[in-house]
């Protein structure tokens, strides 16, 4: 997918959409080669880079403190809660190893 806009071009794929109320916005997470980043919109046409355009890099702190640097992180997707994204969904890709990782987000 290309996302373009006069504000933003990305050469990207498996974008993840939804649309906030109370800021009459559009929000779209994607992956990049290197990263996982969030984009908005409000007038339907021109994609702008949000506030916390970057997200994370391709790397995933765990529970131990350490990280993990996957070979692939892609396929990004909110869950939703009262109108809230509560937890991003990222496709991983280790070696021969492949799962999903869930990322608790704050508001």
């Amino acid at each position: 997918m290309y996302l373009r806009s006069r504000y933003l071009r990305l050469d990207t794929e498996d974008v993840s959409m939804w649309y906030d109320e109370k800021q009459a916005t559009f929000y779209a997470v994607f992956h990049v080669h290197t990263f996982i980043g969030l984009i908005t919109f409000t007038d339907g046409l021109n994609w702008e880079k949000a506030k916390h355009y970057h997200i994370t890099n391709k790397k995933v702190l765990l529970k131990d403190t350490t990280f993990l640097n996957p070979d692939r992180m892609e396929r990004p997707f909110v869950y939703m809660e009262n109108g809230h994204p509560v937890v991003l969904c990222l496709a991983v890709k280790k070696g021969d190893d492949s799962y999903t990782i869930f990322i608790p987000l704050e508001h």
